[in-house]
């Protein structure tokens, strides 16, 4: 039987922290939005009006419980709701946060849960101000270092060291703990390996943590365990996985935390999101734990996405989930879950695992460096492909020979062909040969067409422009390129070793580092604005009815005239989805067949140079001058950021002055008043470009060229990219509109051309 006070902290634990029925989901249920980047975006939005309406005109909030009794937080709700608030980007410079951070920093709160929270509120606050909440964030940790005798903590860290804390107020002090490592604030090995050892002595037999001592596990003190475990382990360990892969496999303290995260994964029951039963203190717990050990999955259950559709049904009316801190847990949940997932690890069949951290290290040095947090995340070959489109590069590393079924490689395949880019790199020092050239051999089967090829030291993927002038004699970067893109990038250099040893400072480490800015920046396009976890750029099927079908031809020639095969496909789903139009586009023909095909438009692409024979110009000419269009675009754009004029472009243009000759037929741009623009229920008055392209032409107005045939566009020419914005990645290497903006142009021209005179 346990005795009175542990009881009675289990109670005051479940009240504070986990909230009850009533207080936040009593009511009759409501249906809620469905999960969605905007749902989400608003819910977020509303939570943080509530708690700025709970806002005191001291600049802070209520405290809970009462003065003079054993679990009073005088600062606790406040300080979740500041931590909530400068996470949902609040500037700290707000008038409203600078009054809130006064006085949060005026107010003492002994309680380990306030400082926790506390800690993690300077913490973010200092990303943006220059450090200036710094002192005050190492005089909190100390103060939690001080109060721990054993690695735990207790209720208060006021007073004398204590041992034998409780595991869900250890979570909170090792919070403070972990965000002053995040502000690069040394803590003693000594101090790391006291908590660490206190995780690993009252883990449950079956995995998991109670909430004292290693009795009946629990799910929150489970998801606390977890968490707590790989803070431990990235500030103790990073040098562990560097140079010995069997460490892996025998290192105690990743045995113990995995035997945690499989007992999750095995027993997760999923997460109501309403605040009933676990309420926000176990969504916080969760949110942490997946973004820590990076599974999308728990149990099959995708866990942020179930988490937010039931925040989204459970948010009361006036932007809240319960009271101030329970608000602030869910808050937290939705902000730090959407974070944007930069990169996808893949799970195989082999050592796909030698360096577990390297991905958490790379994206917390990113997230630190360019104040913006990004994400990471494990996937695997069972997943829907949809799933890997949560991130733009999927990461592949190893040291012997990968094995993939051809079933495998045509999904990475089709991942590659559908906008995503694979980065492989190579642990040699592992003794990394066979994967090297397993890699290679792969990428022979998977793209035939495109070959794997060194590229040069001064290749723009090195350039300066990109963000960082990197010595590419030494990464070796090798690319299989489409003429517009990387698809694949693949290195023999063991970048991944300095990321997992987590030094990024030293002239031999730091351009293992910046070498992945400028791949995640030349495949991204940029480092801000990134999607979000779980909304893809690649788009879904629907059951949308639709009310007419339109045919349309997609022509070859002796160039490459299909860079993007997935580019048709994605205008066919983008076509029904969006405008309820049927769109057939069968296999292509060669040009000499269009006068004959009976259709009205044809869309023609490419890179490279073309030579167009004298009977295609002439089917070309015949085909237009009888009534049909031809709408031609350079694939990946022209005269970008890196002033690249592709040679397809000028083929093109020197064809279309063969084709129609003198200055009354002239290419000139197709008026902003043309028709064409301004079809009913889809009209565009202006455009996006992509942000480097935006910055060269300064310019918000679509920029199709056209030669009039018998007072109609007989061409349309783009040199701004049309191919790669239907596919709808964002890259760094293409020139031209937004993918929103690229299919709205390319439905405006299937429209008008379909029209009749």
């Amino acid at each position: 039987m346990r005795k009175l006070p542990e009881i009675v902290s289990c109670v005051l634990v479940s009240v504070i922290l986990l909230g009850t029925g009533s207080a936040m989901g009593a009511g009759k249920k409501k249906a809620g939005p469905g999960f969605s980047d905007a749902a989400i975006k608003a819910a977020i939005q509303k939570g943080a009006a509530y708690l700025w309406s709970k806002q005191n005109d001291d600049g802070g909030w209520d405290a809970h419980g009462k003065p003079g009794g054993g679990h009073y937080y005088k600062t606790g709700p406040g300080a979740m709701a500041i931590y909530a608030l400068l996470e949902s980007g609040v500037s700290p410079q707000d008038k409203r946060m600078e009054k809130a951070l006064r006085w949060l920093r005026s107010t003492p709160d002994p309680m380990a849960y306030s400082i926790g929270m506390r800690a993690n509120a300077w913490e973010v606050a200092n990303r943006t101000t220059n450090d200036k909440y710094k002192d005050i964030l190492r005089d909190d940790t100390a103060r939690v270092i001080d109060s721990s005798l054993d690695g735990s903590f207790e209720y208060s860290t006021a007073g004398s060291p204590k041992r034998n804390g409780d595991n869900s107020t250890s979570q909170f002090g090792l919070l403070a703990m972990w965000a002053a490592s995040l502000n690069d604030i040394t803590i003693r090995n000594s101090t790391w390996k006291l908590c660490m050892g206190h995780w690993m002595r009252t883990q449950t037999p079956e995995g998991g943590w109670a909430y004292r001592g290693n009795t009946a596990t629990r799910d929150t003190m489970t998801a606390a365990g977890i968490a707590s475990m790989y803070v431990c382990i990235d500030n103790l360990h990073t040098q562990t996985f560097v140079k010995r892969p069997a460490r892996v496999k025998d290192f105690k303290e990743l045995q113990t935390v995995q035997k945690a995260v499989d007992l999750l994964d095995k027993s997760f029951k999923g997460i109501k999101g309403s605040g009933l039963g676990a309420g926000g203190y176990y969504m916080y717990g969760i949110e942490r734990v997946g973004l820590a050990c990076g599974y999308k999955y728990f149990n099959g259950k995708d866990w942020y996405k179930e988490g937010a559709i039931g925040l989204l049904k459970g948010q009361a009316g006036a932007g809240n989930w319960g009271a101030t801190y329970q608000t602030a847990f869910c808050m937290l949940f939705l902000i730090r879950g959407q974070h944007p997932v930069l990169f996808n690890k893949l799970k195989y069949n082999g050592a796909w695992n030698n360096r577990p951290r390297e991905l958490a290290s790379l994206t917390r040095w990113m997230s630190k460096k360019y104040e913006n947090t990004f994400n990471w995340q494990i996937v695997d070959l069972k997943m829907p492909i949809g799933d890997w489109h949560d991130a733009p590069i999927l990461v592949i590393t190893g040291s012997q020979e990968p094995k993939f079924s051809e079933a495998e490689i045509s999904k990475m395949r089709n991942f590659v062909l559908q906008g995503g880019t694979i980065l492989s790199i190579t642990e040699a020092n592992f003794g990394g040969g066979p994967f090297n050239e397993g890699m290679r051999k792969i990428y022979d089967q998977m793209l035939p067409e495109y070959k794997l090829a060194l590229l040069p030291k001064n290749h723009e993927l090195y350039d300066k422009k990109v963000y960082y002038a990197l010595p590419g004699e030494r990464l070796k970067l090798e690319v299989a390129s489409n003429g517009i893109r990387p698809m694949v990038i693949h290195t023999g250099v063991d970048v991944a070793a300095r990321w997992q040893a987590a030094v990024s400072t030293t002239t031999d480490a730091r351009p293992h580092f910046e070498a992945a800015t400028n791949i995640a920046r030349y495949v991204t396009g940029q480092l801000l604005n990134l999607r979000h976890r779980g909304v893809s750029h690649w788009p879904a099927k629907t059951n949308r009815a639709t009310t007419k079908t339109i045919r349309v031809a997609r022509l070859k020639h002796s160039g490459d005239w299909n860079p993007e095969p997935m580019a048709d496909k994605a205008l066919k789903l983008k076509m029904k989805n969006r405008a309820g139009i049927k769109l057939e586009i069968g296999d292509a023909i060669g040009i000499t067949d269009l006068p004959a095909s009976g259709l009205k438009l044809a869309m023609l692409t490419g890179t490279k140079a073309v030579t167009f024979e004298s009977d295609e110009i002439a089917a070309m000419k015949t085909f237009v001058e009888g009534g049909g269009t031809i709408l031609i675009d350079v694939a990946g754009g022209t005269g970008g950021k890196f002033g690249e004029v592709k040679p397809f472009a000028r083929s093109v243009t020197t064809t279309l002055k063969e084709m129609f000759p003198g200055r009354r037929n002239k290419l000139r741009r197709l008026a902003v008043t043309s028709p064409l623009y301004a079809i009913d229920g889809n009209t565009i008055n202006t455009v996006k470009y992509r942000m480097h392209t935006f910055l060269r032409v300064s310019d918000k107005s679509p920029q199709l060229g056209a030669i009039m045939v018998n007072r109609r566009p007989g061409i349309l020419y783009s040199e701004m990219d049309l191919t790669a914005g239907l596919v709808g990645y964002s890259s760094l290497a293409v020139d031209g509109y937004t993918p929103d903006s690229a299919f709205k142009i390319v439905r405006n021209v299937i429209l008008y051309t379909d029209s009749p005179e």
